[in-house]
């Protein structure tokens, strides 16, 4: 629960995202508690013949090299993202593949400097939202493939959600 998260210790992320539901208040629980934990998302998927199961939630691992320990470690560091990816009724594994592999909105950019935070993608998103300690919307930007906030002395922490139209 919610509550758990304030006193759950000995962790370093958070399925965030997956098929049996999301985490997101847990999550702010955790990090409005002062926990430093970062995120993850999943298919947990027992049926890999079935393409509604899988590439639907994955984390993006911004790691030098791909092996256990680097990749881990870079997510105990929130070197990391996670994403819902859209199912798209009607589509073939065959072009769910390609979208996947090529055409999936990409983070080209998340610079932290002095008190500002800086993010750019790779296209325009419906809506960009930066969010802190209990939840609370801090700010919202719309229609931009970028997206700036500055951070406030009272501001515990703050997460970016960003959304596409799929």
């Amino acid at each position: 629960t919610k509550e758990d998260m304030k006193y759950l210790t000995n962790y370093s992320c958070i399925e965030l995202l997956s098929m049996f539901g999301g985490a997101l208040p847990e999550w702010d629980a955790a990090l409005s508690a002062g926990k430093p934990v970062f995120l993850m998302a999943s298919d947990a998927t027992h049926n890999v013949f079935n393409k509604h199961s899988i590439g639907r939630y994955c984390t993006w691992v911004n790691a030098d090299t791909v092996n256990t320990k680097k990749v881990i470690g870079a997510m105990k560091k929130g070197c990391s993202y996670a994403m819902k990816i859209a199912d798209i009724k009607g589509e073939s594994l065959t072009d769910r593949t390609e979208r996947i592999k090529h055409k999936l909105p990409k983070l080209n950019g998340f610079i932290l400097k002095d008190n500002t935070i800086t993010l750019e993608l790779s296209r325009q998103a419906s809506e960009i939202v930066f969010t802190g300690k209990d939840g609370k919307e801090l700010s919202k930007v719309k229609g931009s493939a970028m997206a700036q906030y500055v951070i406030q002395p009272e501001d515990q922490y703050v997460r970016a959600s960003i959304y596409f139209e799929d």
